[in-house]
């Protein structure tokens, strides 16, 4: 038989495959002269197998063992293994390929039917391999699969393998198909449960998991990067499973801690490691209290929700990750201990707190009445740990976070002037450098204002002569503000912009808080919720009459507004 018989036999052979008529002549290429035309042959009869249908015509772009390791998972989709199903499986593959195969609508693999599903499975694949865009074969093959068989447990296993072939997936090829080798034939893997806690928090990609997922569903999730080459996400989470001894299957993992000691998988993680210093991303964590009764009812009662969000660590806009669930009412007497509780209810919260490598911030939006309140001082674990030790803890100004109506203009100006006071340089000869005798203070850009009876015009026009002044201190502790001064306060806040204030809770000269904040030489004024931070930590065994103990933050960022916060739930207008 000559080279154009046997081309031509083929092709007639796999359109039977297909269920099409032997004699279709629309559809049927016409026999060369002298051709021997193949009989028809009844439905279900074997195809004689024709060795050189899938073999590669050039050299394979695959990495060695590639097309073995296909070819085992499509022998686990247990659905495929009558021949009937393997022929849908082809049609599927055939529609899926259609935006791959403009200049060659004939996507159609010439693959022999075989009766032995894994000789068939070997020819379905080799003709992928041997396509001048195996890439799209691939991704036909994935396709076809999550159409028909959405629901097989091989169906991850084989997603990551397309995504490793096709270069989808942040690991090179081979190391990508040596993660599934070291995975799938492990019995028992970690149930989800087992592995939420794991996944790396605000990761691209997993923002829709619902934590039922299984291992190689959520390999899937960090591994589908779409060209993307940032490994960190993925090698992290392979990382914290393959040395979590809590699992069952930890000793069954060895391959895994083994190939993640590799030098590939070693390089991926230094580049990963390198791109997330520059890309680290803090947890803002934004706790709610509103009052439920009227303003001056005795113990008034409040509820508490919110949400959290994550945001670049050089600041800019955030992003909602979760919203928390609101809590019963409770009274104003019961206020930090009701609120620790509820903030212990929160398990999604603690595991992506856990897994924030950018830094946590908490704060907490209080209404006016409560801004006074020592938020630092909440606990949402069983070590019953104050926030204020592990995290900066900051309140802000209900009223102004959620009332629309204000006029942002002069906060974004003011918190624009906050966010131009760059860090000072490491050199001590530098006059901006602490060390030198001429070095500008950060902290001498608080401004503290003389907090008597004047009426609430002297305090906005001292403000207006200075549109540049972004941190206001208190002198007085705020809950012992006179009601003109207090009104001086909010008029600071809503109408002159002031995004920052600092004050002492008890009475006290404010330079002594100044100094306790000085001791940790802040470079700018942006360093404050950190400063703050460390002054209640190193200070929380110096007893509650201490300045560190009595330091309160209000740190209102225009960039941390979520605007459709009154709104999480459903069914809420």
């Amino acid at each position: 038989m000559g080279e154009s018989q046997r081309h031509w036999t083929k092709r007639l052979l796999a359109r039977t495959v297909r269920g099409e008529p032997a004699g279709a002549r629309a559809e049927t290429p016409e026999a060369p002269a002298g051709a021997a035309v193949p009989e028809p042959r009844a439905p279900g009869a074997a195809v004689p197998d024709i060795p050189d249908a899938a073999a590669p015509q050039g050299p394979s772009s695959w990495p060695p063992g590639a097309a073995d390791l296909l070819t085992e998972l499509l022998g686990r989709f247990n659905a495929l293994l009558p021949a009937a199903a393997r022929g849908d499986l082809l049609q599927r593959m055939d529609a899926a390929a259609g935006p791959y195969t403009v200049k060659d609508p004939g996507f159609r693999l010439d693959v022999p039917r075989l009766d032995t599903p894994r000789a068939h499975f070997r020819a379905i694949v080799g003709a992928v391999e041997a396509r001048p865009d195996p890439a799209a074969g691939l991704v036909a093959l994935r396709t076809a699969l999550r159409d028909g068989h959405p629901d097989a447990g091989a169906l991850p296993w084989l997603e990551l393998t397309v995504l490793g072939l096709t270069g989808t997936a942040p690991l090179p090829p081979a190391t990508a198909l040596d993660l599934v080798r070291a995975l799938y034939e492990i019995p028992d893997l970690p149930a989800p449960d087992l592995l939420v806690h794991h996944i790396p928090y605000g990761a691209r990609g997993t923002g829709m998991l619902s934590g039922r997922e299984t291992l190689p569903e959520i390999l899937v999730r960090l591994s589908d990067r779409r060209g993307g080459s940032d490994a960190s996400a993925l090698l992290r989470f392979l990382h914290d499973v393959a040395q979590d001894r809590t699992l069952t299957a930890y000793p069954r993992l060895s391959a895994l801690r083994t190939l993640l000691t590799s030098p590939a998988a070693t390089h991926a993680g230094a580049r990963a490691t390198a791109r997330r210093e520059n890309e680290r991303e803090k947890l803002i964590v934004q706790i709610r209290v509103e009052a439920v009764d009227a303003e001056h009812v005795e113990d008034e009662q409040y509820r508490l929700w919110g949400a959290y969000y994550r945001q670049p660590a050089d600041g800019g806009p955030m992003v909602r990750m979760r919203s928390l669930e609101p809590s019963e009412p409770f009274c104003r007497s019961e206020l930090t201990e009701a609120g620790s509780a509820r903030m212990s209810g929160w398990a999604q919260l603690a595991r992506d707190v856990r897994g924030a490598s950018g830094g946590v911030r908490v704060e907490f939006l209080l209404p006016t009445t409560l801004l006074g309140h020592c938020a630092e001082l909440w606990s949402a674990g069983p070590s019953r740990t104050p926030l204020g030790h592990n995290h900066p803890v900051v309140v802000r100004s209900l009223e102004r976070y959620s009332d629309n109506w204000l006029d942002p203009e002069p906060w974004r100006q003011r918190w624009h002037h906050l966010c131009q006071d760059a860090p000072y340089p490491d050199r001590p000869e530098h006059p901006e450098h602490p060390e030198h005798p001429e070095h500008p203070d950060a902290l001498d850009r608080i401004a503290w204002p003389p907090l008597d009876d004047k009426p609430v015009a002297d305090l906005t026009e001292w403000l207006s002569r200075d549109p540049g002044l972004a941190c206001l201190g208190l002198s007085v502790p705020y809950d012992l503000l006179s009601a003109r001064v207090r009104a001086a306060v909010r008029d600071a806040l809503f109408m002159e912009g002031v995004p920052v204030m600092v004050w002492r809770r008890d009475p006290g000269d404010h330079r002594d808080l100044v100094a306790a904040l000085r001791r940790h030489s802040p470079k700018r004024l942006l360093d404050l919720p950190e400063t703050v931070h460390l002054c209640r930590k190193h200070g929380r065994a110096a007893g509650e009459t201490d300045v560190r103990n009595n330091i309160t933050l209000l740190w209102d960022d225009p960039d941390c507004v979520d605007a459709d916060q009154d709104m999480p739930f459903m069914g809420m207008a």
